[in-house]
């Protein structure tokens, strides 16, 4: 069931900076959780565009997630160039995974 896979995310600032928003209609995954995170703090695109995966789901007009089996929720009219780069970062992803490439020796 597509309901039971939407999680919500929630971003509080007591500061009242940040307004309140909702997008009820918005799919993105955890991979997206970092830039948007990024994006609220203050920090930059061009401190971390390049070197992390996902996007800032704030100021995106792309509504999708891929799953690791490949499934794409959401948008369904991507383009074939779109489609490519998901399935390229699918790969890299399950490289990283594979490789323990985050993994610095101490659990």
């Amino acid at each position: 069931d597509e309901d039971a896979r939407k999680v919500p995310m929630l971003i509080y600032d007591p500061s009242g900076a940040v307004k309140p928003h909702t997008f009820d209609n918005l799919y993105g995954g955890q991979i997206d959780f970092m830039p948007t995170v990024l994006y609220v703090l203050g920090i930059p695109a061009s401190e971390y565009e390049n070197t992390c995966m996902g996007r800032n789901l704030l100021n995106t007009n792309l509504s999708y997630a891929l799953s690791n089996s490949g499934r794409l929720y959401g948008q369904e009219n991507l383009t074939e160039q779109q489609r490519e780069i998901l399935s390229e970062a699918l790969d890299i992803s399950d490289k990283m995974i594979r490789a323990n490439y985050n993994y610095d020796g101490n659990w």
